[in-house]
Protein backbone atom coordinates (compact mmCIF):
# COMPACT_ATOMS: atom_id res chain seq x y z
CA UNK A 1 0.00 0.00 0.00
CA UNK A 2 2.90 2.50 0.60
CA UNK A 3 3.09 5.15 3.14
CA UNK A 4 -0.03 7.24 3.41
CA UNK A 5 -0.47 10.36 5.55
CA UNK A 6 2.86 9.26 7.27
CA UNK A 7 1.64 6.00 8.38
CA UNK A 8 2.90 2.95 7.10
CA UNK A 9 1.03 0.01 5.07
CA UNK A 10 0.98 -1.97 8.64
CA UNK A 11 -0.30 0.48 10.22
CA UNK A 12 -3.20 1.38 8.00
CA UNK A 13 -4.68 -2.15 7.81
CA UNK A 14 -4.22 -2.22 11.88
CA UNK A 15 -6.56 1.22 11.93
CA UNK A 16 -8.59 0.11 9.55
CA UNK A 17 -9.05 -3.12 11.68
CA UNK A 18 -9.54 -0.82 14.50
CA UNK A 19 -12.27 1.14 13.10
CA UNK A 20 -14.01 -2.15 11.53
CA UNK A 21 -14.21 -3.26 15.63
CA UNK A 22 -15.51 -0.39 16.84
CA UNK A 23 -18.31 -0.47 14.28
CA UNK A 24 -18.79 -3.99 15.20
CA UNK A 25 -18.91 -3.07 18.70
CA UNK A 26 -21.20 0.31 18.40
CA UNK A 27 -23.44 -2.01 16.52
CA UNK A 28 -23.58 -4.99 19.19
CA UNK A 29 -24.09 -2.40 21.73
CA UNK A 30 -27.27 -1.05 20.19
CA UNK A 31 -28.64 -4.52 19.92
CA UNK A 32 -28.12 -5.47 22.66
CA UNK A 33 -29.39 -1.81 24.19
CA UNK A 34 -32.55 -2.23 22.49
CA UNK A 35 -32.99 -6.10 24.04
CA UNK A 36 -32.44 -4.96 27.24
CA UNK A 37 -34.41 -2.13 27.29
CA UNK A 38 -37.26 -3.26 25.23
CA UNK A 39 -39.73 -0.49 27.13
CA UNK A 40 -37.82 2.02 25.27
CA UNK A 41 -39.94 1.36 22.43
CA UNK A 42 -43.17 1.96 23.75
CA UNK A 43 -42.63 5.92 24.80
CA UNK A 44 -46.18 6.83 24.87
CA UNK A 45 -47.91 5.94 27.50
CA UNK A 46 -50.89 4.49 25.91
CA UNK A 47 -51.19 1.74 23.35
CA UNK A 48 -53.10 3.20 20.68
CA UNK A 49 -53.91 1.97 16.69
CA UNK A 50 -50.86 3.69 15.38
CA UNK A 51 -49.09 1.47 17.69
CA UNK A 52 -46.72 -1.23 15.48
CA UNK A 53 -49.03 -4.47 15.44
CA UNK A 54 -46.28 -6.64 17.14
CA UNK A 55 -44.73 -7.18 20.71
CA UNK A 56 -42.46 -4.32 21.75
CA UNK A 57 -39.47 -6.80 22.25
CA UNK A 58 -39.41 -7.68 18.08
CA UNK A 59 -39.76 -4.00 17.26
CA UNK A 60 -37.11 -3.11 19.50
CA UNK A 61 -34.65 -5.99 18.06
CA UNK A 62 -35.65 -5.58 14.83
CA UNK A 63 -34.80 -1.98 14.88
CA UNK A 64 -31.59 -3.15 16.98
CA UNK A 65 -30.60 -5.09 14.45
CA UNK A 66 -31.25 -3.24 11.05
CA UNK A 67 -28.48 -1.01 13.07
CA UNK A 68 -26.17 -3.81 13.29
CA UNK A 69 -26.40 -5.17 9.50
CA UNK A 70 -26.19 -1.67 8.07
CA UNK A 71 -22.56 -1.23 10.23
CA UNK A 72 -21.52 -4.26 9.18
CA UNK A 73 -22.29 -3.58 5.25
CA UNK A 74 -20.84 -0.64 5.47
CA UNK A 75 -17.55 -1.39 7.34
CA UNK A 76 -17.38 -4.42 5.28
CA UNK A 77 -18.27 -2.81 2.08
CA UNK A 78 -17.71 1.07 2.37
CA UNK A 79 -13.82 0.79 3.87
CA UNK A 80 -12.51 4.13 1.25
CA UNK A 81 -14.55 6.97 0.32
CA UNK A 82 -16.53 6.71 -3.00
CA UNK A 83 -17.64 10.16 -3.82
CA UNK A 84 -14.27 12.17 -4.14
CA UNK A 85 -13.58 14.89 -6.16
CA UNK A 86 -12.90 12.96 -9.58
CA UNK A 87 -16.18 13.40 -11.79
CA UNK A 88 -17.65 15.75 -9.92
CA UNK A 89 -17.30 18.54 -12.43
CA UNK A 90 -18.93 16.29 -15.39
CA UNK A 91 -22.00 17.82 -16.42
CA UNK A 92 -23.89 17.18 -19.34
CA UNK A 93 -26.95 19.22 -21.08
CA UNK A 94 -29.97 17.01 -21.02
CA UNK A 95 -31.43 18.39 -24.37
CA UNK A 96 -33.39 20.78 -25.39
CA UNK A 97 -36.42 18.83 -25.42
CA UNK A 98 -35.75 18.32 -21.57
CA UNK A 99 -35.31 22.24 -21.37
CA UNK A 100 -38.55 22.55 -22.23
CA UNK A 101 -40.39 20.85 -20.13
CA UNK A 102 -38.26 22.15 -16.96
CA UNK A 103 -39.39 25.23 -18.12
CA UNK A 104 -42.82 24.62 -18.24
CA UNK A 105 -42.22 23.02 -15.11
CA UNK A 106 -40.37 25.51 -12.95
CA UNK A 107 -43.43 28.06 -14.12
CA UNK A 108 -46.36 25.64 -13.08
CA UNK A 109 -44.57 24.47 -10.17
CA UNK A 110 -43.72 28.42 -9.07
CA UNK A 111 -47.68 29.41 -9.80
CA UNK A 112 -48.85 26.32 -7.76
CA UNK A 113 -46.33 26.86 -4.85
CA UNK A 114 -47.12 30.59 -4.78
CA UNK A 115 -51.23 29.98 -4.43
CA UNK A 116 -50.74 27.42 -2.14
CA UNK A 117 -48.44 29.90 -0.05
CA UNK A 118 -50.96 32.01 -0.49
CA UNK A 119 -53.93 29.84 0.84
CA UNK A 120 -52.16 28.72 3.80
CA UNK A 121 -51.78 32.07 5.40
CA UNK A 122 -55.36 33.08 4.40
CA UNK A 123 -57.22 29.53 5.46
CA UNK A 124 -54.98 29.10 8.65
CA UNK A 125 -55.75 32.82 9.71
CA UNK A 126 -59.33 33.31 8.57
CA UNK A 127 -60.63 29.34 8.27
CA UNK A 128 -61.72 27.15 11.20
CA UNK A 129 -59.13 26.21 13.80
CA UNK A 130 -59.82 22.38 13.64
CA UNK A 131 -57.14 20.64 11.51
CA UNK A 132 -59.55 17.67 10.17
CA UNK A 133 -61.73 20.38 8.42
CA UNK A 134 -58.83 23.33 7.40
CA UNK A 135 -56.47 22.80 4.53
CA UNK A 136 -53.81 25.15 5.82
CA UNK A 137 -51.64 22.31 7.68
CA UNK A 138 -51.80 19.43 4.99
CA UNK A 139 -50.06 22.15 2.37
CA UNK A 140 -47.72 23.17 4.97
CA UNK A 141 -46.97 20.05 7.03
CA UNK A 142 -47.31 17.42 4.78
CA UNK A 143 -47.25 18.59 1.27
CA UNK A 144 -44.27 20.85 1.45
CA UNK A 145 -42.43 19.82 4.57
CA UNK A 146 -42.88 15.86 3.36
CA UNK A 147 -43.59 16.34 -0.48
CA UNK A 148 -41.00 18.94 -1.58
CA UNK A 149 -38.02 16.74 -0.15
CA UNK A 150 -39.33 14.03 -1.85
CA UNK A 151 -39.20 15.50 -5.34
CA UNK A 152 -35.83 17.19 -4.59
CA UNK A 153 -34.26 14.13 -4.15
CA UNK A 154 -34.98 12.52 -7.45
CA UNK A 155 -35.64 16.15 -9.81
CA UNK A 156 -33.16 18.69 -8.19
CA UNK A 157 -33.80 21.67 -6.14
CA UNK A 158 -37.12 22.41 -7.41
CA UNK A 159 -37.90 24.87 -4.23
CA UNK A 160 -35.03 27.04 -5.70
CA UNK A 161 -37.50 27.74 -8.80
CA UNK A 162 -40.52 27.28 -6.94
CA UNK A 163 -39.97 29.48 -4.02
CA UNK A 164 -42.99 32.13 -3.26
CA UNK A 165 -40.78 33.98 -1.06
CA UNK A 166 -38.29 34.73 -3.92
CA UNK A 167 -41.35 35.20 -6.28
CA UNK A 168 -42.36 37.94 -3.91
CA UNK A 169 -38.73 39.89 -3.74
CA UNK A 170 -38.81 39.42 -8.18
CA UNK A 171 -42.28 41.26 -7.86
CA UNK A 172 -41.39 43.89 -6.03
CA UNK A 173 -37.64 44.55 -8.01
CA UNK A 174 -40.08 45.13 -11.13
CA UNK A 175 -42.10 47.87 -9.05
CA UNK A 176 -39.19 49.16 -7.91
CA UNK A 177 -38.72 47.96 -4.40
CA UNK A 178 -35.39 46.94 -4.46
CA UNK A 179 -33.32 45.77 -0.93
CA UNK A 180 -30.74 47.89 -0.20
CA UNK A 181 -28.17 45.59 2.12
CA UNK A 182 -26.22 47.40 4.68
CA UNK A 183 -24.87 44.17 6.08
CA UNK A 184 -23.04 41.08 4.58
CA UNK A 185 -23.53 37.86 6.49
CA UNK A 186 -21.67 34.63 6.36
CA UNK A 187 -23.04 31.53 5.04
CA UNK A 188 -22.22 29.99 8.17
CA UNK A 189 -24.52 32.30 9.87
CA UNK A 190 -27.18 32.35 7.02
CA UNK A 191 -26.80 28.49 7.81
CA UNK A 192 -27.64 28.82 11.93
CA UNK A 193 -30.76 30.80 11.14
CA UNK A 194 -31.91 28.36 8.77
CA UNK A 195 -31.35 25.07 11.76
CA UNK A 196 -33.09 27.32 14.63
CA UNK A 197 -36.04 28.26 11.70
CA UNK A 198 -35.96 24.17 11.76
CA UNK A 199 -35.80 23.88 14.63
CA UNK A 200 -38.44 26.24 15.69
CA UNK A 201 -41.03 24.33 13.31
CA UNK A 202 -40.06 20.76 14.55
CA UNK A 203 -40.91 22.58 18.03
CA UNK A 204 -44.23 23.52 16.86
CA UNK A 205 -44.63 20.28 15.20
CA UNK A 206 -43.93 18.17 17.98
CA UNK A 207 -43.61 19.79 21.10
CA UNK A 208 -46.51 22.11 20.85
CA UNK A 209 -50.15 21.52 22.80
CA UNK A 210 -51.53 23.02 19.67
CA UNK A 211 -48.45 23.05 16.95
CA UNK A 212 -50.60 21.51 14.27
CA UNK A 213 -53.32 23.87 14.22
CA UNK A 214 -54.38 25.92 11.27
CA UNK A 215 -53.58 29.38 13.22
CA UNK A 216 -50.48 27.89 14.47
CA UNK A 217 -49.51 27.05 11.00
CA UNK A 218 -50.48 30.38 9.25
CA UNK A 219 -48.43 32.46 12.32
CA UNK A 220 -45.19 30.23 11.71
CA UNK A 221 -45.73 30.68 7.77
CA UNK A 222 -46.41 34.51 8.61
CA UNK A 223 -43.29 35.08 10.98
CA UNK A 224 -41.45 32.76 8.37
CA UNK A 225 -41.87 35.19 5.67
CA UNK A 226 -41.65 38.73 7.59
CA UNK A 227 -38.10 37.73 8.76
CA UNK A 228 -37.10 36.68 5.46
CA UNK A 229 -38.56 39.48 3.07
CA UNK A 230 -37.51 41.59 5.95
CA UNK A 231 -33.92 40.06 6.33
CA UNK A 232 -33.31 40.69 2.44
CA UNK A 233 -33.37 44.81 3.01
CA UNK A 234 -31.15 44.44 5.23
CA UNK A 235 -28.64 41.86 4.52
CA UNK A 236 -29.72 41.29 0.40
CA UNK A 237 -31.96 38.97 -1.71
CA UNK A 238 -29.57 36.13 -1.06
CA UNK A 239 -30.98 35.93 2.27
CA UNK A 240 -34.06 35.24 1.42
CA UNK A 241 -32.57 31.97 0.72
CA UNK A 242 -29.50 31.27 2.50
CA UNK A 243 -31.57 31.73 5.90
CA UNK A 244 -34.51 30.23 5.18
CA UNK A 245 -34.92 26.74 6.46
CA UNK A 246 -36.38 25.30 4.27
CA UNK A 247 -34.83 26.20 1.42
CA UNK A 248 -31.75 25.01 3.05
CA UNK A 249 -33.20 21.71 3.51
CA UNK A 250 -34.50 21.11 0.15
CA UNK A 251 -31.69 22.24 -1.32
CA UNK A 252 -29.73 20.09 0.22
CA UNK A 253 -31.83 17.19 -0.91
CA UNK A 254 -31.81 18.29 -4.33
CA UNK A 255 -28.07 17.93 -4.39
CA UNK A 256 -28.53 13.65 -4.14
CA UNK A 257 -30.09 13.99 -7.34
CA UNK A 258 -28.97 12.88 -10.90
CA UNK A 259 -30.17 16.40 -12.15
CA UNK A 260 -29.28 20.02 -11.43
CA UNK A 261 -32.12 22.45 -12.66
CA UNK A 262 -32.36 26.60 -12.67
CA UNK A 263 -35.64 26.55 -14.05
CA UNK A 264 -34.61 27.10 -17.38
CA UNK A 265 -32.38 24.30 -18.26
CA UNK A 266 -31.65 20.78 -17.01
CA UNK A 267 -27.97 19.02 -16.89
CA UNK A 268 -27.10 15.67 -15.56
CA UNK A 269 -24.42 15.30 -13.05
CA UNK A 270 -22.98 12.22 -11.47
CA UNK A 271 -25.41 10.93 -8.03
CA UNK A 272 -25.00 12.71 -5.09
CA UNK A 273 -22.06 14.45 -6.29
CA UNK A 274 -23.20 17.87 -5.75
CA UNK A 275 -24.04 16.84 -2.30
CA UNK A 276 -20.03 15.46 -2.11
CA UNK A 277 -19.15 18.76 -3.09
CA UNK A 278 -20.98 20.80 -0.83
CA UNK A 279 -18.53 23.22 1.62
CA UNK A 280 -18.78 22.34 5.02
CA UNK A 281 -19.25 24.67 7.95
CA UNK A 282 -20.20 24.87 11.20
CA UNK A 283 -23.66 26.49 10.63
CA UNK A 284 -24.21 23.14 7.76
CA UNK A 285 -23.19 20.59 10.63
CA UNK A 286 -25.95 22.48 12.70
CA UNK A 287 -28.52 22.28 10.00
CA UNK A 288 -28.44 19.14 9.42
CA UNK A 289 -28.31 17.46 13.03
CA UNK A 290 -31.18 19.57 13.92
CA UNK A 291 -34.05 17.46 11.66
CA UNK A 292 -32.50 13.95 12.72
CA UNK A 293 -32.87 15.13 16.59
CA UNK A 294 -36.11 15.92 15.52
CA UNK A 295 -36.77 12.50 14.00
CA UNK A 296 -35.06 10.76 17.13
CA UNK A 297 -38.16 13.11 19.05
CA UNK A 298 -40.75 12.30 17.17
CA UNK A 299 -39.92 8.83 17.33
CA UNK A 300 -39.84 8.89 20.92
Amino acid sequence: LGAVDGFSAGRVHLVRRGVNKGLLLTSLSAVAGAVGVPQAAGAHAEVTPSDPPMPSWMFVLGAGLAILVTFLAVSRWWTTPRFGSAGLERVDPAGPWADRIARAFGAVGAVVAFVAWILTIVAGWFGEDHATVNIAPLLFMVIMWVGVPMVSLFFGDVWGVWNPISRVLAGLDRLGVRPDPKRSVSMAAANMVAAAGIGAYLWMELVAPAGGSPRSVAAFVSIHAVVLLGGAFVFGKEWATAADPFSRWFHLAGTCAPWRLDGKTVQRVPWLSRLAATSFNLGLLVLVLVPHVGTVVNGA
